[in-house]
């Protein structure tokens, strides 16, 4: 896939340093799943908050390949198998730094995502719940709020809300730094 740049609008690196045939990969996914943003990007914000909105609302990550040295960029998707994912336990791992967990009674177990409606021309919000965990197990609402502007109808605002309340209703394990044994 031949990678195109704009010497205005552009980082300034080379196309042969961004790996054209990941990128098409991802805007071939992201059109089959109708993941489509709307924004204008006039310079007012600096180019790498503007990516950071680009990749957050897609949910990927960019980052430069350690095998080609190119830029690429990863959809954050259930398109792997959990067989084959690293491990990290006591016999690989040496030390953590500053180790994490959220308290189960910190779990969010309702998300609000605000999204601008191109329908009505206003600001709107969609809500999800996990009623389970919610009622049964925490018995009361904690709630998330989060913007989406660059969303704008309802159906990407739910997939959103859905995606982050997965991420904020499981007690998933963080560090700043672990060092692994050879």
């Amino acid at each position: 896939f031949p990678v195109t740049i704009n010497s205005d609008w552009g980082m300034g690196y080379p196309a042969g340093d961004i790996d054209g045939t990941v990128f098409q990969a991802v805007a071939d996914t992201l059109y089959n799943e109708k993941l489509g943003i709307s924004f204008v990007w006039d310079r007012s914000m600096d180019i790498g908050k503007f990516m950071e909105e680009v990749l957050r609302h897609i949910d990927a990550s960019l980052f430069v390949s350690r095998r080609t040295g190119k830029w690429n960029i990863k959809l954050v998707r259930k398109d792997y198998d959990v067989g084959s994912l690293i491990t990290f336990d006591k016999t690989n791992v040496s030390s953590v730094s500053n180790p994490n967990r959220v308290a189960f009674g910190e779990l969010s177990n309702s998300v609000t995502v605000k999204y601008w409606n191109y329908k009505t021309g206003t600001d709107d919000s969609v809500t999800v719940s996990d009623t389970a965990l919610a009622k049964i197990q925490q018995d009361q609402l904690i709630s998330a709020t989060v913007n989406y502007p660059c969303f704008t109808n309802k159906r990407n605002a739910v997939i959103a809300a859905q995606r982050d309340l997965r991420a904020l209703s499981s007690g998933y394990f963080s560090c700043t730094q672990a060092l692994c044994q050879d």
